[in-house]
């Protein structure tokens, strides 16, 4: 009795202090006995469950068929396995107990079915979140856009996603149970093994870099990868690897460097590239003393094929021709087209002069054939200028420019041609520079001066009219003649405001000296006229205002232009001179028989006037070819209701030639230099008498 008291204690005891609930109860489900914990964890008193079926009292079906089954078995004799079960509590809150059943109807102090249940409701939840947090991470993982492989520490993956699949072109299962080194690209496989140990000796940091990766099509995949180890506690668990496919993108931006420095027209390098190159070969000639040549190569007339074919043709000429020049070159020469039709070669290891005159000579000969475009055949020509470098020392700048400089002197020897730059060449371009900008501070310093030679008639011996000529009063260089900047002026666009300047002073001019008299009121100034200034479109409302202005009469002014100026857009300058004309004033063409006129073009120009030139004035008299020449200009002039010019005249035998055949005027130093407009009041009020010397004026 004793001890049966002692154990009863032992056990009330422990009942009474415990969190867990204690349920006994019959074979048929009474409780008859229930923990005081009952009323702390589900807020049901006691008393109230004493007696009642413990079916009834848990509250929750599921729970309650579950103890019906446990019932069963523990009175077939069967063990219970501990089992989950929810009861509601007198809120109505739903807990989750862990139950452990022992059966004690047997023992003497107990007599009945002794439930432990202990409270899991946290931890139930928590696992539920761990769940769902382990199934959102692995779906996160399954559909991220880029491939993820979980791997071992020895580099076997043991999960991989569907994009890394993908990417590698294989199925999951093919993945896993495989090293990520095995589908790394063999070239990269050394990248890759040094990329893995750094892991070791920097565990904890994440590690970068973009590889290759073999695909079965047989074409690799780039791929950017990157590996991080993953811990729990400190303690190593697996590798994360992230693979982006950067393919595509690698693709465009190879393909957008490439574009970069390569021309989209003909594929060949462009300017960036070739200066580049051009920068290494100069160095790699210092150490080894082998000479570094490039050839500047630009078409001639090429402007005048596209706008008259139009810039598709143009564009497949530019083609043909890129063709052409890199046949033309050895193989390890470069070839970039620079801009528009210029075209740029780099010749290294030139070890003999001859060797660039060779590919030069094959460059004229291979682009001077006949190129079929879509509109017909037609015929291109080059200029090319040579510069070599022989120490290295210069730089790209310095040979390029010298290459360029000397193409434009290949231009002006005629083009189709090969020129080689020296130091002469370079002065003239430096100078022609210092004169191009110097032109425009006198422009606007009024640093250009007027001079006037008069124009004879042959017959009558009087003057008839002024040629205006202006030169450059430069307050560094003096007396700068029409020859020296003229050119430059057209090029720059000078030109165009000198010019206007020009023909305002020679209109006040002539009007000032038809007023003297009224043989003076027949007087004409002839002004010479550039291409570049018939191409302005404003250019015949500003003479329109120029004469309005200075209120000389039209009719006195002759317009002098070359007839190589006439041809060059001969459709448009006739358009132009026909609004001049309208204007009323008049035409000559300077020059002629030094250039390239059509005939059936000639009766077209509103013109009223040839003037030879002194070319073929020089050896009038005396040199069969220029009287033939002479003879034939004037008969042309005479036929087609024009008058003749001749310009140079230096002697009397040249001025008694001119009468004989019946040209009607002539200008020279036989006659007068070109002088300042005072100079000639005197001879404009004598009614311009002149007295012919024997010899030219000095």
């Amino acid at each position: 009795e004793r001890e049966i008291y002692a154990s009863e204690a032992r056990f009330s005891a422990l009942i009474q202090q415990s969190s867990d609930i204690t349920l006994v109860i019959d074979s048929k489900g009474i409780i008859k006995f229930a923990s005081p914990s009952v009323e702390t964890k589900i807020r049901i008193p006691v008393k109230s469950l004493i007696g009642s079926n413990i079916i009834n009292a848990v509250g929750v079906k599921k729970t309650s068929l579950k103890t019906i089954n446990v019932l069963k078995e523990l009175n077939s004799g069967q063990k219970v396995a501990p089992f989950e079960a929810e009861v509601v509590d007198a809120d109505g809150n739903i807990h989750t107990f862990e139950c452990v059943i022992n059966d004690l109807r047997n023992d003497s102090a107990v007599r009945g079915i002794v439930c432990n249940s202990r409270d899991i409701s946290d931890r139930k939840s928590a696992e539920i979140q761990i769940m769902k947090a382990k199934a959102l991470y692995e779906s996160a993982l399954e559909n991220a856009p880029i491939g993820v492989a979980l791997v071992h520490q020895d580099g076997q993956c043991f999960f991989a996603n569907e994009a890394l699949a993908e990417f590698l072109g294989k199925e999951p299962a093919d993945v896993n149970a495989t090293r990520i080194r095995d589908f790394v690209y063999p070239d990269d496989r050394f990248a890759f093994s040094n990329m893995w140990d750094s892991l070791e000796q920097r565990p904890t940091e994440r590690t970068t870099k973009e590889l290759r990766f073999e695909h079965p099509d047989g074409r690799h995949r780039w791929g950017n990868i990157s590996i991080q180890a993953a811990y729990d506690d400190d303690v190593f668990q697996y590798h994360v690897v992230q693979i982006e496919d950067t393919t595509e993108r690698r693709s465009i931006a190879e393909r957008l460097e490439y574009q970069a420095i390569h021309d989209p027209l003909t594929g060949l390098p462009n300017r960036l590239l070739f200066v580049d190159r051009l920068e290494v070969a100069l160095s790699r000639s210092k150490r080894t003393g082998l000479g570094v040549s490039v050839l500047f190569l630009d078409l001639d007339r090429f402007k005048v094929i596209n706008d008259s074919l139009g810039h598709v043709s143009g564009d497949q000429l530019l083609v043909v021709a890129s063709k052409r020049i890199k046949a033309s070159v050895r193989p390890n020469d470069t070839l970039a087209r620079f801009g528009g039709d210029e075209f740029v070669i780099l010749c290294e290891d030139i070890t003999d002069e001859n060797q660039i005159h060779e590919i030069a000579q094959r460059l004229l000969e291979n682009i001077n054939r006949p190129i079929m475009l879509g509109d017909g055949e037609v015929y291109v020509t080059a200029s090319i200028g040579i510069a070599r470098s022989l120490s290295g020392e210069d730089t790209p700048e310095t040979i390029l420019r010298d290459a360029d400089t000397a193409m434009y002197r290949a231009k002006d020897s005629g083009r189709n041609r090969a020129e080689v730059f020296d130091e002469r060449t370079h002065a003239r371009a430096v100078a022609n520079l210092e004169t191009g900008n110097g032109m425009y501070r006198a422009l606007s310093q009024n640093e250009f001066r007027m001079r006037y030679q008069p124009i004879i008639n042959l017959k009558s011996g009087r003057l008839t009219g002024f040629e205006a000529l202006v030169y450059w009063q430069d307050p560094h260089r003096g007396h700068v003649g029409p020859a020296d900047f003229i050119g430059l002026a057209e090029e720059t666009g000078v030109i165009v405001p000198l010019g206007l300047k020009i023909l305002e002073e020679a209109c006040i001019e002539i009007a000032r000296w038809n007023s003297f008299s009224s043989q003076a009121s027949q007087l004409t100034m002839s002004v010479n006229l550039s291409p570049r200034q018939i191409s302005e479109p404003t250019f015949v409302e500003e003479v329109r205002k120029i004469l309005e202005r200075t209120k000389v009469n039209p009719a006195r002014i002759w317009f002098e232009i070359t007839e190589t100026a006439l041809m060059v857009d001969a459709d448009s300058t006739i358009a132009m001179l026909d609004q001049l004309k309208n204007l009323g004033v008049h035409f000559e063409v300077d020059d002629f028989g030094t250039g390239f006129s059509s005939l059936s073009y000639l009766k077209k120009f509103p013109v009223d006037a040839l003037k030879i030139d002194q070319g073929f004035v020089d050896g009038l008299g005396r040199e069969p070819e220029d009287t033939a020449i002479v003879t034939a200009v004037v008969s042309l002039s005479h036929a087609l209701g024009l008058q003749a010019i001749a310009e140079g005249v230096e002697t009397p035998l040249q001025m008694a030639e001119l009468k004989t055949l019946g040209c009607e005027f002539a200008q020279g130093y036989l006659f007068a230099r070109p002088n300042h407009a005072d100079t000639w009041d005197d001879v404009v009020r004598d009614d311009g008498l002149f007295i012919f010397q024997d010899e030219p004026t000095k």
